[in-house]
C-alpha cells in the first residue's frame, strides 16, 4: 500500500470483541446489556476450572456485515498457557481465525503466538510492524539496571510456520476490508 494512502473500510453491522486474556478477571461480575460473561456455574455446580488472567493482552475481534463475518486474533498474550487455556474454556473454534495482528513486539502481546500457530490449519496472515522484530528489548529496573526480555518474535522461526508474514508501517486492509 502506498504511503499516506487513505484506507477505506466497509461499514459493518456490529463488532464483537472477546477478551481472551488480560490483566484481570473477576468471575463474580454479572453480565450486562453490553457484556456477556462466561458462566461460573454449570448444572447448579461451580465449575472446577475457569478463565485465567495474566499480564498481557489477547482479543478475538469478529465483525459482522449481514450474513458475513470475519474474525481476527489481535495479540497473543504473555505465556503459552493462558490464551490457549481460555480459548478452550470459552469453546472458541480456532479455525474461524482468518488473520493474526500483533500490536507490537513485546512478549506480553506475542508470547503464545507459536503455540497458537501450531493449532491453526493452513497458512494464516500475520500482520506485524517491521519494528516488532527488533531485539533485544529491555525494561529498566528501579535501580537503573537493564533487564532483558526473552525474544518471542523471531522472523526465521516464523517463516518455518504456517504464518504468512505481512509487514507494514501503515494501515492495511484485512478481513474483506471490514
Amino acid at each position: 500500500m502506498e504511503k499516506n494512502m487513505p484506507v477505506a473500510l466497509k461499514t459493518v453491522d456490529h463488532v464483537e470483541i472477546t477478551t481472551l486474556i488480560d490483566n484481570y478477571v473477576d468471575l463474580l461480575l454479572p453480565p450486562s446489556d453490553i457484556v456477556t460473561r462466561p458462566p461460573i456455574i454449570k448444572a447448579g455446580k461451580i465449575m472446577a476450572d475457569t478463565l485465567l488472567a495474566e499480564h498481557g493482552l489477547s482479543l478475538l475481534v469478529t465483525v459482522y456485515q449481514g450474513e458475513t463475518k470475519h474474525t481476527i486474533l489481535f495479540d497473543t498474550g504473555y505465556t503459552k498457557v493462558g490464551v490457549l487455556h481460555n480459548i478452550e474454556q470459552l469453546g472458541i473454534d480456532l479455525e474461524a481465525i482468518e488473520a493474526i495482528v500483533l500490536s507490537h513486539g513485546h512478549m506480553d502481546h506475542t508470547g503464545s503466538l507459536y503455540a497458537i500457530l501450531d493449532q491453526l490449519p493452513g497458512p494464516i496472515p500475520l500482520v506485524v510492524h517491521p519494528g516488532a522484530f527488533h531485539h533485544p528489548r529491555f525494561t529498566r529496573g528501579p535501580d537503573g539496571s537493564l533487564r532483558q526480555w526473552p525474544q518471542t518474535l523471531i522472523r526465521d522461526d516464523l517463516e518455518r510456520t504456517n504464518a504468512k508474514i505481512i509487514e507494514s508501517k501503515t494501515p492495511i486492509l484485512i478481513a474483506d476490508n471490514l
